[in-house]
């Protein structure tokens, strides 16, 4: 009797306290994403095997990291490797699906950038360097947004089929940080549970997030199936924190394949639409508008400090930005916009048709 009461106010203690849900502690490492300059890695293995595997259940492939430290020294990472994703995965147009690498401690040597890694996404062009530029930016304009972001590093990249002769071109992508280590920077913990809306987050956090969305113009997420969505529980804050990832459907970033869903009614991705919940009071986003308003310079400078990309991009990027703190200016544009998820015919909280909740 006395294990069954134990037990029943334990459960209730879980599930008003997400934090004390038991969760496996990681260490992290930020030895990988201190620096700003592109990393220079080759990657030798069965390449044409991996890159053709384009199914839900791809298997894993032996391949090996290659890459020097400013000394010169080399260094060779045994690992393994797969295809991973949803939409550039199944996408046939993608030159290159994203990749997983997965790292094995006792082939990490402790001395390199790698120890301490478990399993690092590589996001790879689609359909062109420009896009992996700009959806790195995506990333890092959210990282001077909130520390609760995930961490991403340009590579630059050298492929060597072992298996047969095959020629690769060199090419851009970027790692982005484990989550689970993007967690225990944050001294959180990933929260899995679906069902979550808006206003059931960390009000401040989610809010950022929302006006950050609407800023790059993507649509492409939902705190409530986790879609493209990582959720935080931390002490000290007991609602999650949201932690949005991937956005190569984003209006700043525009990729050639991006369309906006047909519920959401939107001629283009780069057409902009607030999804967060319905304000009580405009009033209460005043904070986040000032908030994004005092990082205005950052992120253009951000953005202008991208070389990577051409002249005319990077001028085409400013405009975006520049239009949404036109809008923030503009109180008569600003409440339209931001009271959109409260129109009765509106389609700011519309529940985009395939999204389930997670098994």
């Amino acid at each position: 009797m006395v294990t069954f009461v134990l037990s029943f106010w334990l459960s209730i203690f879980t599930w008003f306290n997400p934090v004390s849900e038991t969760a496996t502690t990681y260490e992290f490492t930020s030895l990988l994403f201190e620096e700003e300059a592109p990393l220079q890695i080759k990657i030798e293995g069965d390449l044409k095997d991996i890159f053709s595997d384009r199914t839900d259940d791809s298997r894993y492939f032996p391949v090996e990291l290659i890459y020097s430290q400013p000394d010169h020294h080399e260094y060779r990472i045994a690992l393994k490797a797969k295809t991973r994703g949803h939409f550039r995965l199944k996408n046939a147009s993608c030159s290159y699906p994203p990749i997983l690498l997965n790292f094995a401690k006792k082939d990490t040597p402790g001395t390199s950038l790698f120890s301490g890694q478990d399993k690092l996404k590589l996001v790879l062009p689609c359909r062109g360097d420009e896009y992996v530029f700009k959806e790195y930016l995506a990333y890092k304009i959210y990282n001077l947004v909130t520390d609760y972001s995930f961490r991403v590093r340009l590579v630059r990249i050298d492929f060597n089929d072992t298996k047969r002769i095959k020629s690769y071109d060199s090419l851009y992508g970027f790692f982005i940080e484990d989550q689970d280590q993007m967690a225990a920077r944050n001294d959180s913990k990933i929260f899995k549970r679906d069902g979550l809306k808006g206003n059931k987050m960390n009000r401040d956090e989610y809010l950022r997030m929302t006006v950050f969305q609407y800023l790059i113009g993507n649509t492409d997420w939902s705190t409530e199936f986790r879609h493209n969505m990582r959720l935080l529980v931390t002490a000290g804050k007991p609602l999650p924190i949201p932690v949005p990832y991937d956005f190569d459907f984003a209006g700043l970033v525009s990729t050639p394949y991006a369309q906006p869903p047909a519920e959401l009614k939107l001629n283009s991705v780069k057409d902009r639409l607030y999804r967060g919940f319905c304000p009580d009071d405009l009033a209460e986003l005043e904070l986040i508008f000032n908030y994004y308003k005092s990082l205005r310079k950052d992120i253009l400078d951000l953005i202008l400090s991208i070389n990577y990309l051409n002249e005319k991009d990077r001028n085409d990027l400013v405009k975006y930005v520049e239009e949404f703190y036109e809008i923030l200016e503009n109180t008569k544009k600003k409440a339209t916009v931001f009271n959109e998820p409260c129109l009765k015919n509106g389609t700011g909280n519309v529940v985009i048709q395939g999204l389930k909740v997670k098994s």
